[in-house]
């Protein structure tokens, strides 16, 4: 495999994977690998994202496999809301319907294209697991916030829309949050 990409539903779950990850990324391109992190975007609501994420993005999954016979996709939406897309409400019948919709694209001789693509989920917003693991972030950042940084980033984060709140982390330092 020499290319992975990775569709969530929205731009920031894109961002903040990115940043997150970018050791692990990095290294992996040093590798050969390249890994790319790629957001649905569509619209402002998050559930036609998923939508899209779960119907529209097998299709696209087996052409780009079909077209690089070295690359590997996964997709990564939230689980809630439940029955968006396809009908689940757990993790399993989630993966079950999506890979499902894949394998119907699959002729006899594709069948090796399940082996490079995977559907994984948030079990809940990426940015409410930000703020739950406020300190570990800061620590995997190398950063330090003050008690009163701090307390101004959460009340930020949490009056902010959660779609955008990620963004706003990763790409607006603030000075007052020091």
């Amino acid at each position: 495999m020499n290319q992975l990409i990775v569709y969530v539903e929205g731009e920031s779950d894109k961002l903040a994977l990115t940043t997150l990850l970018k050791p692990l990324v990095d290294k992996k391109n040093s590798e050969g690998i390249a890994i790319e992190f790629a957001s649905v975007g569509q619209s402002g609501n998050m559930s036609n994202n998923k939508r899209a994420l779960l119907v529209k993005y097998p299709k696209k999954a087996y052409w780009i496999l079909k077209n690089n016979w070295e690359s590997a996709v996964v997709l990564l939406p939230d689980l809630y809301p439940y029955n968006v897309g396809v009908p689940h409400a757990n993790y399993s019948q989630l993966r079950g319907s999506v890979l499902n919709s894949f394998g119907s694209l699959l002729s006899v001789h594709e069948e090796d294209f399940k082996s490079r693509f995977e559907v994984f989920c948030f079990k809940h917003d990426l940015e409410v697991l930000l703020l739950a693991a406020f300190e570990q972030l800061q620590e995997h950042l190398g950063i330090s916030i003050t008690r009163h940084g701090r307390d101004k980033w959460k009340n930020r984060m949490t009056t902010i829309l959660p779609k955008r709140s990620s963004r706003v982390s990763f790409e607006e330092p603030r000075s007052d949050m020091e």
